[in-house]
């Protein structure tokens, strides 16, 4: 079975042209990320400040302690001060204190208090729930307490190269392209050369054959999609300069302040390396099914087109997207903040059912390609008309004595 899974993708996938599409999006990729890092790096837009922010951060980085931040303040607002009258080399240092250390540390100062407040109105709000009754309600104000206690950030750390890493969705648009160049043709291509006939004549042929093709599909998008996601990490480390930062937790940037996960960033940008291989799953499963069900390729090419651009569009009207795995390609937005959906009388936080719901798309899409019953493409060329054999041996006439 292994080696008809590797026969398949090197027909299928191991070709000039999707090699050669992989490295040009590769290419075009890491033109994107560098005009990302033009236009939003605080570095990039002032490159004198990085040396000076390198001499600072060992000793207001790292570790937030009261006397840094004292220490911090005391230098900062007499430059700010004198800065303010006569601008000048004075303004400009304190504008970069201000940006690099003043704010993020005022930032991370302030959370600890700020997630306090929080847990402690979810938890006025369960005990008001359990009072009137409102069993959901109730389980998810003590979930939300129980997300936000304890909350801090302990360290100054340098995140703008995770703070837009996690933003970057360019890499996502060139993938689906690829998943649908690659996989439209992996079924499609066997019935328009009529190589699909041969396989029902063989003990189980198009079963195993299906299953090979599922297998290398499966594997060839989670390696398009896994070397376009660490491509972008390594990228935006070495553009902005640093990998640091990846053990502060996920709220240390703002953007997630209200997130209802804890873990550190560097986990948080693998596990959205996951969540969007799945999502990438769904719609290459999709795009497969097409190619199964479909007799050329010009209609699985534009039903896979016409269907991730319905996704994306629904999910641009802010239709309901539980069941859309935009939300995954996407899927920053599902921990931006707290969001349950009440299901049967139980709150589940959108991620875990959007997750769920990828599952069991992916499930029916294989049980669909592997379980096709539907009976083959006939063909005069194939199909043998034999006659009918009489089954008794042929009357050889008698000797004759001569």
């Amino acid at each position: 079975m292994i080696r008809q899974i590797y026969f398949e993708f090197r027909k299928h996938f191991l070709k000039f042209p999707v090699c050669a599409a992989v490295i040009f999006f590769l290419l075009l990729d890491a033109f994107q990320i560098s005009g990302v890092y033009q236009e939003k790096s605080i570095f990039s837009m002032m490159p004198e400040w990085r040396g000076r922010y390198e001499s600072l951060y060992p000793v207001y980085g790292g570790l937030i302690t009261e006397e840094k931040i004292r220490d911090l303040m005391a230098h900062y607002r007499p430059l700010k001060a004198e800065g303010n009258l006569r601008p000048g080399s004075e303004y400009e240092e304190a504008l970069m204190l201000e940006k690099c250390f003043v704010e993020p540390l005022q930032y991370a100062y302030e959370y600890r208090q700020n997630a306090a407040q929080i847990t402690k109105r979810a938890l006025e709000n369960a005990d008001f729930y359990q009072q009137m009754g409102n069993g959901c309600a109730n389980r998810k104000n003590q979930q939300i307490a129980g997300m936000f206690s304890g909350r801090r950030i302990p360290e100054l750390c340098y995140t703008e190269m995770y703070q837009y890493y996690l933003q970057y969705d360019f890499s996502v648009f060139l993938v689906l392209l690829l998943v649908i160049y690659g996989l439209v043709n992996v079924f499609v291509l066997e019935k328009e050369t009529e190589m699909e006939l041969l396989l029902q004549t063989t003990i189980q042929g198009k079963r195993k054959s299906a299953a090979a093709k599922l297998l290398a599909s499966i594997l060839f998008a989670i390696s398009i999609s896994l070397l376009f996601w660490f491509a972008d990490f390594l990228l935006f480390g070495c553009l902005f300069g640093s990998f640091g930062g990846g053990n502060c937790p996920i709220y240390a940037i703002e953007y997630f302040e209200t997130s209802p996960l804890s873990m550190p960033l560097f986990f948080f940008a693998l596990f959205a390396m996951g969540l969007k291989t799945a999502g990438i799953l769904v719609f290459g499963m999709a795009v497969l099914l097409l190619s199964r069900l479909c007799r050329n390729t010009l209609l699985p090419f534009v039903g896979s087109i016409l269907l991730i651009g319905s996704c994306l569009l629904a999910y641009d009207a802010d239709l309901p997207s539980a069941c859309n795995p935009v939300s995954l390609l996407i899927c920053r937005e599902l921990f931006h903040w707290v969001d349950f959906i009440d299901l049967a009388g139980i709150p589940v936080l959108t991620w875990q059912l959007c997750f769920g719901t990828a599952l069991l798309m992916l499930t029916a899409f294989s049980a669909v390609i592997l379980y096709d019953r539907r009976p083959g493409p006939k063909s005069h060329a194939f199909h043998i008309h034999m006659k009918r054999r009489d089954t008794k041996s042929p009357k050889t006439p008698k000797n004759r004595q001569e």
